[in-house]
């Protein structure tokens, strides 16, 4: 329900473009070993992450998160301390990375697109992740474990949803980078999250009141999807398939709910009417021993 592709960085000369601004802005005290050693390893974790062919092995995704998440926060340091783009008085660097909805790269001197583009690919992993780890053993720790992965991804779109609009103008960001594709992913990454949820509390046999509001919440997330797919401004680039899979999927959890309700009334019903029985046989038995007693009474007085 999300294409199960991430974004392509064409590879860049990170090194060379810092040291000329660290030359032409700082004291040459400033460069250090540290800092050698810092940009040789943000250069390599860039390389590692702007390509990534291996989207089904789970080892490997888990290895490519955490590159990303270094690289990530290292790009957090870079531009709390420079400033990117074109001109002698920046670091001029051109980034380049696809669109997953369409053909070709989309470049932009600014960080910040380096940086939303690599945390897109990290939320992809986790989205992928929480597929591929969930998609042969559903034992508790596995379907805890996938859980955790999609609320990960949930809430990296989510940030770069709330993010991106004061740093990149729309005229800079491609489609997959758009708040309307964001919003679209949190809704599809915890309607799966609320589904392995389901699968713990019918394994753990919880009641079915539980059940059914996990369906609804379910229901409701797909749902808002699914009149994403035909509102938003990414809506042309998606295949009627798509749409059709995301309104079958909140169909069905919906009839899901329903199905869980009608569980829930019929066990409180039957709880109740055992309880109304007991209740009978008490008062009945409280009747007969007073009968009884009134009857032992009447003959002794005879």
């Amino acid at each position: 329900m999300i294409p199960q592709k991430v974004k392509v960085g064409k590879q860049v000369d990170l090194v060379t473009s810092i040291n000329k601004y660290i030359v032409a802005n700082y004291d040459a005290d400033c460069y250090s070993s540290d800092v050698e050693s810092f940009l040789s390893e943000v250069q390599q974790n860039r390389n590692v992450i702007s390509h990534i062919f291996d989207l089904k092995t789970v080892d490997t995704l888990k290895a490519n998160k955490e590159i990303m998440i270094h690289y990530a926060n290292q790009l957090a340091q870079l531009r709390n301390k420079m400033t990117f783009g074109k001109g002698a008085d920046n670091v001029t660097i051109e980034f380049k990375w696809t669109d997953i909805f369409k053909d070709g790269n989309w470049t932009s001197y600014s960080i910040q697109f380096e940086y939303y583009s690599v945390l897109f690919n990290l939320a992809m992993v986790y989205y992928l992740l929480g597929i591929e780890t969930t998609k042969d053993q559903l034992d508790d720790v596995t379907l805890k474990e996938g859980i955790k992965f999609y609320q990960y991804a949930a809430g990296i779109f989510n940030l770069i949803k709330e993010e991106i609009p004061s740093n990149i103008n729309p005229q800079d960001r491609p489609i997959d980078l758009d708040p309307s594709f964001m919003s679209y992913c949190v809704h599809i990454c915890t309607a799966l999250a609320q589904i392995l949820l389901i699968k713990v509390a019918e394994s753990k046999k919880t009641g079915n009141n539980l059940q059914a509001q996990l369906a609804k919440a379910v229901e409701n997330s797909f749902r808002t999807a699914s009149s994403m797919l035909e509102n938003a401004s990414f809506k042309r680039y998606i295949d009627d398939t798509w749409k059709l899979l995301v309104s079958n999927r909140a169909n069905y959890y919906q009839a899901k709910a329903y199905a869980k309700m009608r569980d829930f009334a019929l066990d409180e019903f039957k709880k109740t009417g055992k309880d109304f029985l007991k209740n009978i046989q008490k008062y009945w038995l409280c009747i007969l021993i007073i009968i009884c007693g009134s009857l032992i009474l009447s003959l002794l007085l005879l």
